[in-house]
């Protein structure tokens, strides 16, 4: 797995590492997650100590450019539609080895990197065309 994003979940205290694929690949982007504190550095079946994930996922669409993963029970990947069109940037619902019941609201175009703010309930975003960089945030709520 090639990483190309990468998101704290503070509230599930997990790590999120993701792929972004094409769409002329034939396989999905994967997302993994690996718990954080300190039970990841003393067992190795939750542990970072050793590299091993708690959970990975293929993406059920492509173009995914950042993802945040929510109290361990949401996830929001960002997906990109080149410089002309808008992104989305989608929820969905992990359950058990997949991700389920997506939603999504509109993204800026070029939409990046994802950032969810446990204090203030915002999923903070920036947007990667150097005439139109912006940093953003969307409400759990706008979905």
């Amino acid at each position: 797995m090639k990483f190309s994003y990468l998101s704290v979940d503070r509230a599930a205290r997990y790590l999120l590492a993701g792929e972004y694929c094409p769409s002329d690949r034939s396989q999905p982007g994967r997302l993994a997650r690996w718990q954080l504190g300190s039970q990841a550095a003393t067992s190795p079946a939750s542990g970072i100590a050793n590299g091993w994930a708690v959970d990975a996922f293929n993406l059920p669409i492509d173009h995914i450019q950042g993802g945040a993963s929510v109290g361990g029970s949401t996830v929001y990947l960002n997906a990109s539609d080149g410089a002309s069109n808008y992104g989305k940037l989608w929820r969905y619902q992990v359950s058990g080895t997949s991700l389920t019941s997506g939603a999504y609201v509109s993204a800026a175009r070029g939409c990046e990197d994802l950032s969810f703010d446990t204090w203030d309930q915002r999923i903070y975003s920036v947007s990667e065309y150097h005439d139109r960089r912006a940093i953003y945030y969307t409400r759990p709520s706008d979905f």
